[in-house]
């Protein structure tokens, strides 16, 4: 395996192959998310929560990777004709594969009763982090998500850049908007449906 399969695979592999391993890939990290308890209510946001239902979790899923796609594609079509919807719906897909990671790892690195402590000592922060070895999980989990973070935004580069061959740094710009406005959106969506 090298550098490219890993940050750009979306030269490597067929559309074909990236679709199906998409959907597998959708559908498997919203088994996790509902395994760990985690929430995906943005296309950039996981949070972990009490209870939840695989039905919520992949609804949240649907709509983050619809909205993504929507306006990606709206914007790669204006930038570059040739832009193709399955392309930037293989990019929705995929980026979302750091976000599944770190629903999966905050199961094994978080305290279970962390979300019960933040709860109750939500004033006092001392407590939330009384154990020294449940700051050291933290800040590792912290880490982590950050870089998970950071690999989702790569592979979005990528993919989008892949799908409609764009250069320019305005365009660069209006890319970074638009995963900002499928933020917001995917935000009100989710509340008002999940």
């Amino acid at each position: 395996m090298n550098w490219q399969t890993l940050f750009n695979p979306f030269s490597i592999y067929t559309e074909k192959q990236l679709v199906i391993s998409g959907i597998f890939l959708t559908i498997t990290g919203s088994v996790i998310g509902y395994l760990c308890n985690s929430t995906f209510n943005g296309v950039l946001d996981m949070h972990l929560i009490d209870n939840t239902k695989l039905s919520i979790v992949f609804l949240e899923n649907t709509i983050n990777i619809s909205t993504l796609t929507i306006l990606l594609f709206g914007l790669g079509k204006y930038l570059n004709n040739k832009t193709r919807i399955i392309d930037i719906l293989n990019t929705s897909f995929w980026y979302r594969l750091p976000l599944y990671a770190v629903s999966a790892l905050s199961f094994f690195l978080i305290p279970s009763d962390l979300n019960k402590r933040v709860a109750e000592n939500i004033n006092q922060p001392e407590k939330i982090l009384s154990q020294p070895m449940d700051m050291v999980l933290a800040i590792l989990f912290g880490l982590i998500s950050l870089l998970c973070i950071t690999y989702a935004v790569v592979l979005l580069v990528y993919g989008f850049k892949t799908a409609s061959n764009i250069k320019k740094s305005q365009h660069w710009v209006a890319f970074g908007l638009a995963i900002l406005i499928a933020e917001a959106i995917s935000h009100v969506l989710i509340k008002q449906f999940a």
